[in-house]
């Protein structure tokens, strides 16, 4: 109880961050991560504004190297959106 308040202190640092972050932001989702629950990658990308969100299906933690061809195809066409 007594270190209550250094959680409310990283919350609100963190919630700062997310603020001051500019983007445009790319949230992969794969759904058979089990590292991070595809709730929170969810929950990412609702929280910083404009950032667009590609769910990999069937794909664990690491898409890159599980689905490299729709990792790279989403990366190129969010990248060539940039330009």
């Amino acid at each position: 109880m007594q270190f209550r308040w250094i959680a409310l202190i990283v919350l609100v640092l963190a919630a700062l961050l997310l603020v001051a972050l500019v983007g445009p932001f790319l949230v992969p989702v794969p759904p058979l991560a089990d590292t991070v629950p595809p709730e929170k990658s969810l929950r990412l990308a609702k929280e910083i504004p404009g950032a667009e969100l590609v769910v990999f299906p069937n794909c664990g933690h690491v898409p890159q190297e599980e689905c490299p061809q729709p990792f790279l195809e989403a990366l190129e066409g969010f990248m060539g959106g940039l330009w």
